[in-house]
Parts: C-alpha cells; structure tokens; sequence
C-alpha cells in the first residue's frame, strides 16, 4: 500500500464497472496511478478480489470503504442485472446516509 502524503491517508476510490468495459478499467488506472504511487488515492476494483473469496462480500466491503464510488457507465454496464439489483442499491443507501 503507497504511503500517504502529508500524513493523510489515502482516499479510498472504488470503481464499478461491466466486464465488457475493461479497457476503460484499464486506461482510468494508468489516468489515475501518479495518485496512487504518490499515496493519495487507494483505486480499488473488483479484479483485485483474491481468488476462492466471496466476491458479493468483498465488493460490498469495498463499497462500504469507498470515499469515492466511479461508475463507468456504458451500455453493457446499464444491462448488467449484477449492478442494477446489488450495487445500486449499496450506492444509494450510501449516498442517502452521507448527505
């Protein structure tokens, strides 16, 4: 894990997405790795989930760390039931709870 600066810790940054966008994944982390490597940001995305681990539980405990939550809307991301019942519902409950 990169070592904050300023002694604050990294913002936590979670990043939804469709299988069929990861190209996008891909070009948003290289867009976003000077913030990582300098500490700042934490870009977290479900192909970091170990193998054999929950990945329903282990994307919710991302979701709940998130400070920041990036949608990468396309549409296969739109047609995806996966998103549309589980994680929309965590955003919002998310949102709600922030504001």
């Amino acid at each position: 894990m990169p070592v904050a600066t300023e002694s604050r810790p990294p913002i936590e940054v979670f990043c939804c997405y469709a299988r069929e966008d990861e190209e996008s994944l891909k070009e948003l982390e290289t867009h976003l790795s000077l913030l990582a490597k300098q500490g700042r940001i934490l870009f977290q995305h479900d192909q970091l989930i170990d193998p054999g681990a929950d990945r329903a539980k282990a994307i919710d405990q991302y979701l709940e760390d998130a400070s920041v939550i990036l949608l990468l809307v396309s549409a296969s991301f739109l047609a995806c039931n996966y998103y549309n019942q589980i994680e929309y519902a965590t955003i919002y409950i998310k949102l709600t709870v922030t504001l």
